[in-house]
């Protein structure tokens, strides 16, 4: 067994392994530092939940290392604070491992220097957002620096993720909670998350990096509302969380497990069932975004020449798009919810220009829709959720024909090197959308389950497979026929009707 291998081998290993993770480290920093440039450094989150996620994973299992998270709902879309014990240099990767929707990390201020000094680390926190909290020490500093880190969270909505002991306790024993962090949690009236990592004494590297394989387990543990807290209850409030980690560690050390439970199920619902619907709504809300958005786009596209019969096909296509959004708001409207933040490419769609470069957007957003589309109103047990996804669902094949026979138009009318470059342009749609949808098939894995998993590669081959006809010398006579035909179709089932 590798735990029982003599000192000169375990040397050898750790050599070998710090070299390695050197070299991914500084890879995977290049790789997002040129990303970062495409996207004119406006892609935050696919920075860090999906970029640097996948590579703390993979970092992982380089080390022998499994994560398993034991949750019972998706984290939260809205503005969350997550807190957790630290004792090991591996909570670092376990944390960034997880994805946390829009989270900001925050590292102890006498680690940046050390962060800068090793370039590949330093670049990526730069353009994760990781922020430097001076250590308790200097107070004067620390509270500065909280009244910032507030003011700037109230500006983004997004959340953050603190460690209350403020430093990595390798004595096996919880240190000391720091209240400012529950203070903070409190000003922005944010709801609380405790995560509890649970990492095995004999793979722990405490402050090193020498991790032997085993597995870490991450529990996420109830949400805790913090409205109502005030200046003098913080402090009671925070010691009751250290309480209930202690109580943890101390049913983890026993044997017993540590059982996650639901804070936010519907009552007379069950738990499966309100994590489901929380699942779709989060679904729909992403979707009413790019709904919501597509006139916009399309009257970016009107600003450049284009016949009367294209202006009309697209006039009709935005306001089916504004009738699918006024839908999806009836639908939250009727059950009382409120939309969570848009998905993580939204910010994305806005960055196009060009007549070519809007059409592939819209015809690659369209094929990806209509794809999850299909999936979720087979396999959504909601009525109410399923009856809306298979309206939407209705208009989907004429708005893919649509742009696909628009975008096929436009690249005949280029000059060799104009689509050259949309053929590079197409290749980074492709690995945007790949990456995009293999993140929406995880988050909505409970729903679709392993059919989800399949998803992606549906949507790369249907790409794939429509180069050749978009990029050659396919003739595109007739396409606005076949898809006036479609439309007529699609109009033909009458009024919209949820009850349809």
């Amino acid at each position: 067994m590798i735990h029982r291998m003599s000192r000169n081998a375990r040397l050898g290993r750790k050599l070998l392994l710090a070299s390695a993770t050197l070299a991914l480290l500084t890879a995977a920093a290049v790789i997002m530092l040129a990303v970062a440039i495409l996207t004119l450094f406006r892609a935050g989150r696919l920075y860090s939940e999906v970029m640097a996620k996948w590579l703390s994973r993979a970092i992982l299992t380089m080390w022998g290392v499994r994560l398993e998270a034991h949750r019972t709902e998706p984290f939260p879309k809205t503005q969350t604070v997550y807190v957790s014990n630290h004792s090991s240099t591996l909570d670092m990767f376990a944390l960034v491992a997880l994805g946390l929707p829009r989270t900001r990390f925050v590292g102890a201020e006498d680690l940046d220097g050390f962060l800068r000094w090793m370039a590949p680390l330093g670049i990526m926190s730069w353009l994760t957002g990781t922020l430097w909290a001076p250590p308790p020490s200097k107070p004067a500093e620390r509270a500065r620096w909280f009244q910032r880190t507030e003011r700037l969270l109230r500006q983004t909505g997004g959340s953050i993720y603190l460690s209350p002991e403020g430093e990595r306790v390798t004595t096996g024993r919880l240190g000391p909670f720091n209240s400012d962090n529950f203070q903070l949690a409190a000003n922005l009236g944010a709801p609380i998350v405790p995560l509890y990592i649970e990492i095995p004494r004999d793979i722990d590297p405490g402050r090193g990096f020498d991790a032997l394989p085993g597995t870490i387990h991450v529990h996420v543990k109830p949400t805790i509302p913090t409205r109502g807290w005030t200046p003098d209850s913080v402090r009671r409030h925070s010691e009751t969380l250290r309480d209930r980690f202690v109580g943890i560690q101390e049913q983890l050390s026993s044997g017993r497990p540590a059982v996650a439970s639901s804070s936010s199920a519907v009552p007379g619902m069950s738990d499966e069932t309100s994590r489901e619907r929380a699942i779709v709504a989060a679904f729909l809300s992403s979707s009413w975004y790019a709904e919501e958005e597509a006139s916009s786009v399309v009257a970016r596209l009107l600003r450049h020449p284009c016949s009367a019969e294209e202006r009309d096909l697209l006039v009709a296509y935005a306001q089916e798009e504004d009738l699918h959004a006024d839908l999806i708001e009836a639908h939250f409207r009727e059950r009382g919810l409120t939309k969570g933040p848009p998905f993580w490419m939204h910010p994305l769609l806005r960055l196009a220009r060009s007549r070519a470069a809007l059409l592939l957007q819209f015809y690659s957003l369209e094929l990806t829709a209509g794809v999850f589309y299909g999936a979720m109103a087979s396999k959504t047990r909601d009525p109410g959720a399923k009856a809306l996804i298979r309206r939407l669902l209705l208009d989907e094949a004429w708005h893919i024909r649509l742009h696909r026979g628009l975008l096929a138009r436009e690249l005949s009318r280029l000059s060799p090197r104009e689509r050259l470059r949309m053929r590079a342009l197409a290749w980074l749609y492709r690995r945007g959308m790949d990456a995009g949808a293999r993140f929406q098939a995880r988050q909505l894995a409970p729903v679709l389950g392993s059919d989800g998993r399949a998803l992606p590669r549906k949507i790369a081959a249907h790409l794939r497979a429509d180069l050749p006809g978009l990029f050659g010398r396919t003739n595109s006579r007739g396409f606005l026929d076949k898809t006036r035909t479609l439309q007529r179709r699609s109009s033909a089932a009458g009024p919209p009707s949820l009850d349809r």
